[in-house]
């Protein structure tokens, strides 16, 4: 009976030993949305890591402001990185169950935006957090989330890539859907909600976290 049970840990413990075995469970860490810590000329790069190691790469137009709420009245502030300008603007806001309007002035004239928000965060509180989408004025499907403290994070999409990518071990092989099946190999270190991603030939680095949103086109 001894034997039975020495053997059956000595097995269970190479298991959790082999490279197939800890990889496997590693790599499923990776599947997700993933965006760009920093951002250059006011865009980020988001890519959608999916389960079928199909993969998004996506350049989206960002902007993080804060603001708070008076009334029926939000003020927003936003410091653009090239100038180190601080904006200041204010607009009329009406929250309708599911759906936030709001009306800015803009020389003499009213912009009105209406978002509604995504089904995952619907009846959520308080009301107005949470992740939006709305149809921005070049036609395209916009990206905004207000959180609880008081952060409005504003994306819109305006490049997609698509490919399949491959992991073995450290390093990730990204072969894109372009005529020349483009590859890009990267190391990549993971840990938690953050993943590094250094490019072998370049040595060039980048650095992600892990959001809940992405907008597919």
């Amino acid at each position: 009976m001894m034997l039975k049970y020495f053997l059956s840990a000595l097995i269970l413990s190479c298991l959790l030993g082999t490279p197939g075995f800890s990889q496997a469970k590693y790599h499923a860490s990776i599947y997700g949305n993933w965006e760009s810590v920093a951002s250059k000329g006011g865009q980020r790069m988001m890519i959608k890591l999916k389960p079928d190691f199909s993969f998004i790469l996506q350049t989206d137009l960002s902007a993080d402001y804060s603001y708070i709420i008076k009334g029926d009245t939000m003020i927003t502030k936003f410091k653009n990185e090239n100038s180190g300008r601080l904006i200041i603007d204010t607009m009329k806001i009406k929250l309708k169950k599911d759906t936030l309007i709001s009306v800015f002035k803009r020389n003499g004239k009213e912009e009105i935006t209406t978002m509604a928000k995504t089904s995952e965060d619907r009846n959520k509180k308080p009301e107005i957090a949470g992740n939006y989408i709305w149809r921005y004025p070049n036609g395209k499907t916009a990206f905004s989330k207000f959180t609880k403290d008081g952060h409005w994070l504003f994306r819109l999409p305006i490049q997609n890539a698509n490919g399949k990518y491959a992991i073995n071990k450290n390093i990730i092989t990204f072969t894109y859907e372009y005529p020349d099946t483009t590859k890009e190999m990267k190391k990549f270190w993971l840990k938690g909600k953050l993943l590094v991603l250094t490019d072998v030939k370049t040595g060039v680095q980048s650095m992600y976290k892990k959001v809940d949103y992405f907008i597919e086109k």
